[in-house]
C-alpha cells in the first residue's frame, strides 16, 4: 500500500473518523492486509478480536 493512503488512515484514526474495528474490517475484507494493521496502529491484528 503507498505510503500516501497508509497516512491518510493514520489521520482518520487520529481524527476518530474511523475506529480500530474499521481497520479490523477492512483487513478481513481484505483492503488491508495486517502489516498494514500494524502500521496504521501500531498494534499486531489480533483475527480474535475482528468479530
Amino acid at each position: 500500500m503507498p505510503e500516501l493512503l497508509l497516512e491518510m488512515y493514520k489521520e482518520q484514526l487520529d481524527w476518530g473518523w474511523i475506529t480500530l474495528n474499521d481497520l479490523k474490517q477492512d483487513v478481513v475484507s481484505e483492503l488491508l492486509t495486517t502489516e498494514n494493521y500494524k502500521q496504521i496502529t501500531g498494534e499486531n491484528y489480533d483475527e480474535e478480536t475482528s468479530n
